[in-house]
């Protein structure tokens, strides 16, 4: 509840502390994923080889949230209003060994 905290008058000293555990940051997950594939091309050739590969990051697309606001007497206070992680980025490759 953002309302129990007032800023104290000017030249006053409050009587909260300077760092409070009322204001988390919410948990972090984050997953990568990363699959790899080694095909053997023996049919056209011998000692040819393909390497097929696929990497996301942040592979299942969970936000991370931010840390909330800690400025009082901003209308915001307490609130979170972004997200520290980016969005899921995939990755395809392939590579061919001759």
């Amino acid at each position: 509840n953002p309302q129990v905290f007032q800023l104290p008058a000017i030249y006053k000293v409050g009587n909260a502390p300077r760092a409070t555990g009322l204001l988390r940051t919410p948990t972090a997950f984050n997953s990568n994923l990363s699959v790899e594939k080694d095909f053997s091309l023996k049919r056209f050739r011998e000692g040819m080889f393909f390497e097929l590969r696929l990497e996301a990051e942040n592979a299942l697309n969970h936000p991370v949230f931010g840390t909330p606001n800690t400025t009082v007497d901003d209308p915001n206070f307490g609130t979170i209003g972004y997200t520290s992680n980016s969005p899921r980025q995939i990755q395809l490759g392939g590579k061919f060994t001759f």
